[in-house]
């Protein structure tokens, strides 16, 4: 399901609580981080590329880093993203910021459960204009794990995850797992050009590049 999120003034987010739809979507270009590939317990911050991770509560005593986690709960085993809060100090809840670079255009996800077994979690998504939005991601069928796919129509340079808060238990430890997401398109032109007469005859002046990841060529044509 595809729902279109714009409060007046801001940027228009759609939506998909499914994951297919989401990357049918994105069509083939886009990047995948499920977390598998590394040994549990390992620290998650700038190895994966176009994305850091951090949290603000890093600097606090006890701090349980962000890392990879086995846990049963991952949606790809074996490993989920675990971390960014403190032990013992449920006020502080528990905080992960993706920063992107280049700045992307759509961004999907999986939170899944830690403990206890419930998702209760605020996304703040930062626009480059300056604007914010944030959405609740919720266990809705008591399967323990969400999707959320978001695409904008203004680039994203942050997404934060901050759990809610959850009565006597303080708040609810969340994995985020399956990341997806699709960078914004900043590459120049291929082709330019500009009309121009030689010799009396209408013809066109411009440049090309043969740049591209995959064996091309370029044809000049004369006319």
């Amino acid at each position: 399901v595809a729902i279109a999120v714009s409060p007046a003034g801001a940027a228009t987010l759609t939506t998909y609580s499914d994951e297919t739809a989401y990357l049918a979507a994105l069509g083939p270009a886009y990047t995948r981080e499920t977390f598998d590939g590394y040994p549990s317990g390992t620290l998650i911050t700038t190895q994966v590329p176009g994305v850091s991770f951090s949290s603000p509560l890093s600097t606090q005593a006890d701090y349980f880093a962000i890392q990879t986690f086995a846990s049963p709960g991952a949606v790809s085993a074996p490993n989920t993203l675990a971390g960014g809060f403190v032990p013992g100090s449920p006020e502080l809840g528990q905080v992960v910021v993706l920063d992107f670079v280049p700045d992307i255009v759509a961004f999907g996800f999986f939170v899944d459960p830690l403990a206890p077994d419930s998702t209760i979690v605020a996304v703040r998504v930062d626009f480059r204009d300056q604007t914010f939005q944030t959405l609740n991601v919720q266990d809705a069928n008591g399967n323990g794990a969400e999707f959320l796919g978001l695409r904008s129509d203004t680039l994203i340079l942050r997404i934060t995850f901050l759990s809610a808060k959850d009565g006597q238990q303080g708040f609810n430890h969340f994995g985020l797992d399956n990341l997806t997401w699709a960078a914004a398109d900043t590459r120049p032109p291929l082709c330019s050009a500009v009309k121009a007469v030689v010799d009396e005859v209408l013809g066109f002046n411009g440049t090309s590049t043969d740049s591209a990841p995959f064996s091309s060529a370029t044809t000049t044509l004369n006319q």
